[in-house]
C-alpha cells in the first residue's frame, strides 16, 4: 500500500469516528496536496502524518474543504490559492482534528493544539477576521480541554499518579 493510501485510510476511519466527511478525497489528492504545501520535501513530516490520526484526519479535512470550494487538488495548487482559502483549510483541519481529540477526551492533544492556535493568532501578517477566528478556536478548545480535565475519570486518574 502505498503512503498515500495509507495516510488515506488512516483519516477516513478517524473521520468515520466523528462523522466528518472527507469521501471526496483520494489517494492522489493526499499525495499532490503535501507536495504542493510542501510537507513531502520533509520525511519525518509524511511519517509524522502516518502516526498520528489526528494530523491524518486533518490533512483530509483541509482538502475536503479546499475541494468543497472548487480547488483542484494539484501540485500547482499554491499558484492558484488564496492565503484567506490556504488559513480556511486550515481552520477546518483543526476543527476535525478537534473533534476526534474531544470524542476521544484527549485534552493533552487539546491543550497542545490550543497552545499552538494562541501563537498563531498573534501573526501579525493575518487578516484581522482570521486571527478573531483562530483566537475563537483556541478558546473553545481551551473550553473542552477544562470540562474534559474537571470530569470525575480523568479527576480519578491524576489522583493515580500522584500517589
Amino acid at each position: 500500500m502505498s503512503v498515500w493510501k495509507e495516510i488515506l485510510e488512516i483519516g477516513r476511519r478517524a473521520a468515520k469516528e466523528v462523522g466528518i466527511d472527507v469521501s471526496g478525497v483520494t489517494a492522489r489528492d493526499v499525495e499532490a496536496y503535501m507536495r504542493a504545501v510542501g510537507l513531502v520535501e520533509e520525511s519525518t513530516e509524511v511519517r509524522t502524518t502516518l502516526q498520528f490520526e489526528y494530523l491524518a484526519l486533518h490533512l483530509l479535512a483541509e482538502i475536503a474543504y479546499l475541494k468543497r470550494k472548487g480547488y483542484r487538488i494539484t501540485r500547482d495548487l499554491m499558484k492558484v490559492i488564496s492565503w484567506r482559502a490556504l488559513n480556511e483549510a486550515e481552520l477546518a483541519g483543526i476543527d476535525a482534528e478537534l473533534k476526534l481529540a474531544e470524542a476521544r477526551r484527549d485534552w493533552r492533544w487539546i491543550r497542545i493544539r490550543e497552545n499552538q492556535l494562541k501563537e498563531r493568532a498573534k501573526d501579525s501578517a493575518l487578516p484581522k477576521d482570521l486571527r478573531h477566528a483562530y483566537e475563537a478556536v483556541a478558546a473553545t478548545a481551551a473550553q473542552v480541554a477544562e470540562e474534559i480535565i474537571d470530569s470525575a475519570e480523568v479527576k480519578k486518574w491524576f489522583a493515580k499518579m500522584v500517589k
